[in-house]
């Protein structure tokens, strides 16, 4: 029976209900994205620059 109700839903719009609930979860924890945003950009400031102005006509 569990295999015949999850594939009703998949078709249905039963599965939008539960998206929501996960993201909702995702919602209250805006440091942790925040931290990861931060912690990209300072990794990809840095290692940018130096390479293309050190040698641009070998990077072709």
């Amino acid at each position: 029976e569990v295999i015949r109700i999850e594939y009703r839903p998949l078709r249905d719009t039963n599965p939008i209900v539960i998206q929501t609930s996960q993201a909702a979860r995702v919602t209250p924890a805006p440091p942790v994205a925040e931290r990861i945003r931060k912690d990209s950009q300072t990794m990809s400031t840095p290692p940018q620059p130096p390479p293309p102005s050190t040698k641009p006509s070998h990077a072709n």
